[in-house]
C-alpha cells in the first residue's frame, strides 16, 4: 500500500483533501509566522485549539478549520448580541 505524501502547502492540502498537515500549513491557515505561533500557542490551546495527532505528529486540517469556524460563529453571535443590546438600550431611552 502506497502512503500518501504529506502536503507542503495549504493549497496542496486543500486541493488533495488531505487531513494530516504540518505546523507550517497550520501557520499558513492562521496567517501567522512560526515565531508568532510559538507566542500564541498557550492561548490557542487554552481556547481549545486542536493538538497534534499523537501517532502521526500532524494536525487534522478539518479539526483546525472546525475550531476556526466555531470561533467565528461565537464572535458573530457575540457581535449580534451586542447590537441587539444597543438597540434595546436605544428603545429604552
Amino acid at each position: 500500500m502506497r502512503q500518501a505524501a504529506v502536503p507542503h502547502t495549504l493549497r496542496q492540502a486543500l486541493d488533495s483533501g488531505a487531513r494530516g498537515v504540518t505546523l507550517a500549513i497550520v501557520c499558513e491557515l492562521l496567517g501567522v509566522s512560526d515565531e508568532k505561533w510559538r507566542q500564541l500557542k498557550p492561548r490557542l490551546e487554552a481556547a481549545g485549539f486542536p493538538g497534534r495527532d499523537p501517532i502521526t505528529g500532524l494536525y487534522d486540517l478539518k479539526a483546525v478549520q472546525g475550531w476556526m469556524d466555531r470561533r467565528h460563529d461565537q464572535a458573530e453571535a457575540q457581535q449580534g448580541g451586542e447590537q441587539w443590546l444597543a438597540r434595546l438600550k436605544e428603545r429604552a431611552a
